[in-house]
């Protein structure tokens, strides 16, 4: 039992940092580099999430997946940004409910996602 809980917080540990440098990568500019480390954090905590299904470890994941809809709009991709950013809606919704503010500032940030893909097709 130990040794499952000391995997899970490496796969945890692991998560949080490789998210922290995809950050400091995109505000670097380096938004290939940064959707990698993203990619690679998701892994990481998908793993933990196969070993323990606690919360904080599925918010991370939805984390991960804002961060990745930001750099989708970094890159101009805004439709991939709108499929990361209703991924990560999608959990924060399950997990801590409509009324949480984490869930309703990604809701508001998912809104003008749509709004300036609106846009650009008209």
């Amino acid at each position: 039992h130990l040794h499952n809980d000391i995997s899970i917080l490496q796969f945890y540990v692991k998560g949080r940092a490789l998210n922290e440098q995809g950050l400091g990568m995109k505000a670097e500019g380096d938004l290939e580099k940064a959707m990698e480390l993203f990619q690679q954090a998701l892994n990481s905590y998908k793993e933990t999430f196969s070993c323990s299904s606690k919360i904080a470890v599925v918010y991370e994941i939805a984390v991960v997946y804002e961060n990745i809809s930001a750099v989708k709009v970094d890159q101009g991709l805004l439709e991939e940004a709108i499929a990361a950013s209703a991924e990560s809606l999608k959990i924060l919704r399950r997990t801590s409910g409509d009324d949480d503010a984490d869930t309703k500032r990604r809701m508001e940030a998912h809104r003008s996602l749509l709004k300036r893909l609106l846009e650009n097709r008209s």
